[in-house]
């Protein structure tokens, strides 16, 4: 399925709100908003495939996409979800290497897509961006370092809390309940672990038993995120 057509940038949907443009003037943040097209792109669709050359970069307006990888046997690996004030797409126009993982729309998107050359070109002329840049790339490097850990010293059941933990922690900065909407499957939870989606229902239903974990609607409930992260820690001694 292929996207609709692409549109000139309209004024009311600038960069402003991303954080590589957050520092800049106004006036510069509309400049480079119009060197964007804006794309309508259809649920399921695949906006970046694995080992493409293409160099663009997405800014997410609406809707939610997550970035995959799969394996020779088919098996779906989950990186991360990607929703409404984020960006992707601009590792392969820092490196011009072909691009590393999939990224496909959960949902229809409207998405802002940057040209490689401006991108890079914003990224020279201002130190504000570089700087956010470094600073966004840092936490990448930080969070792929925890998942190693993760992967190389908790078990299943413990790989799952700390899966729970980032999604708590994500959708609700500093507070001991979290609601995480929408829930994630526990195929989706399973992807991103490297496990089977038995291990996840079980383990799920024992966390609701001891009362740290409830669904409601669509919801997923942390009600108590101190508690799950000092689980973690006391596995990892920390």
């Amino acid at each position: 399925m292929t996207s609709k057509i692409a549109r000139p940038h309209c004024e009311e949907q600038t960069l402003s709100n991303f954080e590589l443009l957050q520092d800049l003037p106004p006036e510069v943040v509309q400049a480079y908003s119009r060197r964007c097209f804006h794309k309508h792109i259809q649920a399921h669709q695949c906006l970046i495939e694995h080992k493409d050359t293409s160099q663009e970069v997405f800014f997410i307006f609406s809707g939610r996409a997550r970035a995959t990888y799969y394996a020779a046997s088919g098996r779906e690996i989950s990186f991360r979800d990607l929703a409404h004030g984020e960006m992707f797409g601009e590792i392969s126009a820092i490196d011009s290497l072909p691009r590393s993982l999939n990224v496909v729309a959960l949902t229809e998107m409207v998405v802002a897509v940057m040209p490689p050359a401006v991108f890079r070109e914003l990224i020279h002329q201002y130190d504000q961006c570089a700087t956010a840049m470094a600073l966004r790339l840092t936490r990448l490097v930080r969070c792929l370092s925890e998942r190693v850990l993760e992967f190389s010293t908790l078990s299943v059941q413990n790989r799952i809390h700390a899966e729970l933990l980032r999604l708590a922690q994500k959708s609700a900065p500093g507070q001991n309940t979290a609601v995480i909407l929408p829930a994630p499957t526990h195929t989706d939870i399973a992807n991103r672990i490297s496990t089977h989606r038995e291990a996840v229902t079980r383990e799920l239903g024992n966390l609701s038993r001891i009362g740290l974990l409830e669904r409601r609607n669509r919801s997923l409930v942390i009600r108590d995120v101190e508690k799950l992260s000092r689980m973690i820690s006391d596995v990892l001694g920390e």
